[in-house]
């Protein structure tokens, strides 16, 4: 038997929507479709839905300008989306029906484009997963992943080396002491992604919003009390007494999404070192889980939406790893016990035992927006 790169997965039979009365397919390609109807794996792509919407945009503007009409944006919008599903309808899904004589496709199709907008890159993920379906193809992405894996291996031994030769071995000392939590936070944050070198042009996984959560995912560990917010709850209250007297900023609305333990300036206290812990191993297991979710997504910028689905996987996987710590924490006699070698030696014993294990992974998707997640979604 060929080997599995070498053997037939899936054919994409890609064709441009006809918006200007050309033909749908080719004569050659009407051929394959006709034969290979329950043999073949086929999707039919319909290409260029951007060029048609466009076209269609146009039509309706040109209708409502003679009737002397005007809609706000939404109701613009529904009138096209409407328009869309009738013209992809008209001018692809029944030409397909009549070549293939049959009431309804017997191919599984998509309408897709490559345009940025995120109408158009919702049908790229559609695209995506009707291959899954059609072929099964998990068990390639699992092939694939474990290819892939020494990547994601030398990221986290990376980070292993430089965290062993700049920050952790100060967790134990006095270099942190008078810095505040999040100055700590940020240095562990900043070193940890850049050793990932992910495709993220808009800087996601730098933005605060991302620390603030990975904060949270750490909270349980922590001595403090979750969902106190002294901050939120007087920039509330003082914003409903008096709404011009306070201006929320998004650096602010930032601030009161860190978990609590956060707060305040860095301290030799075991809390505060479980805590910094457990945010790198979190950290660095939630880059590693995104590495492999971006592969099994294909290429493209980070978004929001694919770092909300890695927090979401990770933290459905955290309690393990969490417990371990915990357990080892427990076992400390007193603080002054402790050596930095001791940290360093758990905080890599535990990456490499909880590291991504792609045979292992499911693939299990997470509902995410493109929107950063509430912080209660992490708890």
């Amino acid at each position: 038997m060929p080997a599995r790169a070498d053997r037939l997965h899936a054919i994409w039979v890609c064709a441009e929507i006809p918006f200007s009365g050309s033909r749908l397919f080719e004569t050659g390609v009407e051929r394959l479709l006709k034969e290979c109807r329950d043999s073949v794996p086929i999707i039919v792509v319909f290409t260029k839905l951007d060029i048609l919407r466009l076209h269609v945009e146009k039509k309706v503007e040109r209708q409502l300008e003679e009737r002397g009409e005007d809609l706000d944006d939404d109701e613009f919008d529904k009138i096209i989306d409407v328009k869309m599903d009738e013209a992809v309808h008209s001018l692809c899904v029944q030409p397909l029906c009549v070549l293939t004589a049959s009431d309804s496709p017997k191919y599984p199709w998509v309408a897709t484009s490559n345009g940025r907008e995120p109408r158009f890159k919702k049908t790229i993920m559609e695209l995506v997963d009707r291959a899954l379906e059609l072929t099964k193809l998990e068990n390639i992405w699992i092939e694939m992943a474990i290819a892939q894996r020494s990547n994601a291996k030398t990221s986290i031994d990376a980070s292993i080396r430089i965290g062993r030769k700049l920050y952790w071995r100060g967790l134990l000392s006095d270099i942190f002491i008078g810095l505040s939590t999040r100055k700590v936070l940020d240095l562990l944050h900043r070193d940890i992604i850049n050793v990932w070198n992910m495709d993220d042009p808009e800087g996601h996984l730098k933005k605060p919003e991302f620390l603030a959560l990975l904060s949270v995912l750490v909270e349980d560990l922590s001595d403090e009390k979750t969902n106190h917010y002294p901050l939120t709850e007087r920039a509330i209250n003082a914003f409903i007494e008096n709404p011009t007297s306070i201006m929320i900023s998004g650096p602010t609305v930032v601030v009161m999404l860190f978990a609590e333990w956060v707060r305040g300036t860095y301290k030799k206290t075991k809390n505060s070192l479980r805590c910094m812990v457990a945010f790198i191993i979190d950290l660095t297991l939630t880059m590693d889980t995104l590495f492999y979710l971006v592969l099994s997504r294909g290429t493209g910028p980070m978004t929001i939406r694919l770092v909300n689905k890695a927090l979401l996987i990770y933290k459905a996987r955290k309690a393990p790893v969490h417990a371990s710590i915990r357990a080892w924490a427990d076992r400390w006699g007193t603080f002054s016990h402790l050596d930095s070698n001791m940290v360093i030696n758990k905080i890599q014993e535990l990456l490499q035992e909880y590291n991504v294990k792609p045979e292992q992974w499911m693939m299990k998707d997470e509902i995410a927006d493109e929107t950063w997640i509430a912080v209660d979604a992490l708890r």
